[in-house]
C-alpha cells in the first residue's frame, strides 16, 4: 500500500516542489532516484486551522518524512499563507510571490495655504471707533443705513463731517466716497434722535 502511494506521488508530484531544507546542497540534483518515505498521516494547520493539501489539479497530497525532515507540498502550504505559487518547467523554478498586488502610493502636490480673506464692509451705530483697532486704517466708502445724525473724524488732514439720514430729506446725504481712514483716527457716528446706524466698504 505504502508502495503504491510512494509510486503516484513521484509519479505526479515530483515534478512539483516541496518545501524542504536538508536535501538541498551546494550543488543541484538532477534525474530520479529511490528513496524509503513515511507516511504518518501528518496534519497541516496554518494559524491553527487545519488545511487538506492538494495539487494543482486538486488531488490530495500527502506529506511525509525522509530522513527526520518533513516535507510538504510547496502549493498546498503557500496557498494557505496567501501566496500565489508557479512552476515554470522551462528552468525548473518554483516562484512564490504575494497574491496582493500592492498600489504605489502616488505623491500627492502640496496645497498652498489661502490667505484668509480680509473683511470688507463694516457696520457702525453711535460710538467711537478707531482705525487700525475697530476696522482696517485704509479708503472706504460710507453708506448710510438708518437713523440720522452726524459722522466725522478727527484727523485734520483727511477730516470728514458728514449729516446723514434718509433720502426723504434733502438735508440728509446718504453716502460718501473714498474716506480716508489712516491708523489711530477716530470715526464718530452721533445719532441725533435716535440710533444712526452706517456701512464703511473697504475700497483700498
Amino acid at each position: 500500500m505504502k508502495k503504491e502511494k510512494l509510486k503516484g506521488f513521484i509519479m505526479g508530484i515530483i515534478v512539483s516542489v516541496f518545501l524542504c531544507s536538508t536535501l538541498l546542497s551546494a550543488f543541484a540534483i538532477t534525474g530520479t532516484t529511490s528513496l524509503s518515505a513515511t507516511y504518518k498521516n501528518i496534519l497541516i494547520k496554518v494559524n491553527g486551522k487545519t488545511i487538506t493539501p492538494t495539487d494543482a489539479n486538486g488531488n490530495y497530497v500527502e506529506p511525509f518524512v525522509y530522513n527526520g525532515t518533513t516535507y510538504l507540498p510547496v502549493r498546498a502550504v503557500a496557498s494557505a499563507l496567501g501566496q500565489n505559487v508557479d512552476w515554470d518547467a522551462y528552468t525548473n523554478t518554483v516562484n512564490i510571490s504575494s497574491s496582493t498586488t500592492l498600489t504605489p502610493v502616488q505623491p500627492t502636490t502640496p496645497v498652498t495655504p489661502t490667505a484668509p480673506t480680509e473683511q470688507k464692509t463694516y457696520t457702525f451705530s453711535n460710538g467711537n471707533y478707531v482705525a487700525g483697532k475697530d476696522f482696517p486704517a485704509g479708503t472706504y466708502n460710507i453708506t448710510w443705513v438708518s437713523g440720522s445724525g452726524n459722522v466725522h473724524s478727527d484727523d485734520w488732514k483727511n477730516y470728514v463731517n458728514l449729516i446723514m439720514g434718509s433720502p426723504s430729506d434733502d438735508f440728509y446725504t446718504q453716502s460718501f466716497n473714498n474716506a480716508k481712514f489712516n491708523s489711530g483716527a477716530t470715526l464718530t457716528v452721533h445719532g441725533s434722535m435716535n440710533t444712526l446706524t452706517i456701512k464703511l466698504t473697504k475700497v483700498s
